[in-house]
């Protein structure tokens, strides 16, 4: 599996975004509620991803591309597998 270039959020950046309820953000500006909403689902996807690629490297191969197969074509384990040793 090829890794796709990932660029962190800057540290602290969920953090200020989730303290900007007041409409004023940490240093004192008028806080963008677009870019906080932005900042809050870059972090939740970051942690899905992260999430989702540990439980990746902890299965077989075999078990990966059928799972891939079965999302992909709407298919059971079963026809996934069957796909897999033709």
């Amino acid at each position: 599996m090829t890794d796709l270039p990932v660029r962190p959020l800057p540290d602290g950046a969920a953090e200020r975004a989730s303290s900007t309820t007041t409409g004023v953000d940490v240093q004192g500006f008028p806080a963008d509620p677009m870019f906080s909403a932005g900042l809050d689902k870059a972090a939740r996807l970051q942690h899905e991803n992260d999430h989702l690629r540990r439980i990746l490297g902890t299965q077989p191969v075999i078990e990966q591309a059928k799972g891939v197969l079965m999302q992909r074509f709407g298919i059971d384990a079963e026809m996934a597998f069957q796909l897999l040793i033709r």
